[in-house]
């Protein structure tokens, strides 16, 4: 049995989710998931030099991927104006390690 603050936490997240979604994924053709979608700079150290590239992430709830298996190497078409691409592969599926009910995929485009 779920505790009341568990049950409460779920409804944020899907509070959360329905309000801050701006984009909407498909795992290997699967049916629409909502979910937010960033495109944030990173940079990084090569030798002496900078470098310059975009961390790509999509995030939703846990329970909107529910049953589906969604791990590295899985196809992910996004919907949002800022995709660089439609077709991504997902590189990484990074943990919930604060326990919010979400999941986030760094993810590149399919060559």
């Amino acid at each position: 049995m779920a505790t009341p603050f568990a049950a409460a936490e779920a409804r944020l997240g899907r509070a959360l989710g329905a309000r801050l979604a701006n984009a909407t994924a498909r795992f290997n053709g699967s049916e629409p998931v909502d979910g937010i979608f960033t495109s944030a700079a990173a940079v990084s150290s090569v030798g002496q030099a900078g470098m310059f590239a975009r961390q790509v992430t999509f995030a939703c709830p846990v329970e909107n991927i529910a049953g589906m298996l969604v791990d590295n190497g899985v196809a992910i078409e996004i919907d949002h104006p800022a995709a660089t691409a439609n077709h991504y592969v997902v590189k990484q599926r990074q943990p919930d390690e604060t326990h919010t009910g979400w999941v986030s995929f760094v993810v590149e485009p399919r060559q």
